[in-house]
C-alpha cells in the first residue's frame, strides 16, 4: 500500500471486535457500522460494501488449502440486517474491500 499504510491482520480485526461497541450507522445516506473503542472512545466507520453486508479482507492467510490449491484469507464480515461481525475465512481473496491502517 505504501506510505506506512497496510492491511490489518486477523488479530487486529479480532481485537477491534472484542474491544469496541458496534452500532448500525447511516452517514450521508451510506449505511454501515461504527466501531467505538471501549478503551479510548475513538471510532471508525465501515460502510456496507454490498446491498446489506460489508466484507473487508485482512492480511492473514488461512492455513487451510482448498482442493484447487487456493489458500483463502481471513476477513471481517458485517451483516447489516443482523449486525453480526466476525473474523472469518474468505474464499474470495483477493476480491473484496480493504480498510487499511497506518503504522
Amino acid at each position: 500500500l505504501g506510505g506506512g499504510w497496510r492491511t490489518p491482520t486477523r488479530e487486529e480485526v479480532t481485537e477491534l471486535i472484542n474491544n469496541c461497541e458496534i452500532t448500525s450507522t447511516c452517514i450521508y445516506d451510506i449505511y454501515g457500522v461504527t466501531f467505538t473503542s471501549k478503551i479510548n472512545g475513538n471510532s471508525i466507520f465501515f460502510p456496507l460494501t454490498f446491498s446489506n453486508y460489508g466484507y473487508y479482507l485482512t492480511s492473514t492467510p488461512n492455513t487451510k488449502v482448498w482442493s484447487d490449491g487456493y489458500k483463502p484469507y481471513y476477513n471481517l464480515l458485517i451483516y447489516g440486517g443482523e449486525l453480526s461481525v466476525q473474523a472469518n475465512s474468505s474464499n474470495y481473496s483477493p476480491s473484496g474491500y480493504y480498510r487499511p491502517v497506518i503504522q
